[in-house]
């Protein structure tokens, strides 16, 4: 029997989590939301490599789950700008 690489679906593309993290980071400021992103990077982390995932991968995991919910928070910020043209596809 040959052993098998499992891959999660990448966080990046996890749509929900991805909104669900932009609007409460939206919601915090300072010291409160760099503390927030430093905790669940890190709970992401540990369970991917829970899951079988080497650090490093999980590492490059996380790094592009935090792109995308900066992306989101800009994609919110255009919201709220009336008359903004958006020129990226959302999530």
């Amino acid at each position: 029997m040959s052993s098998a690489n499992v891959r999660a679906f990448p966080l990046d593309r996890q749509t929900t989590l991805v909104r669900e993290v932009a609007a409460r980071l939206g919601r915090l400021h300072g010291d409160t939301a760099n503390s927030f992103w430093k905790a669940t990077a890190r709970e992401l982390l540990d369970k991917a490599v829970a899951a079988g995932s080497d650090t490093a991968s999980a590492a490059n995991d996380v790094r592009r789950f935090f792109a995308a919910v900066q992306d989101e928070m800009h994609f919110k910020a255009d919201d709220a700008v009336p008359g903004q043209r958006q020129t990226r596809t959302r999530l």
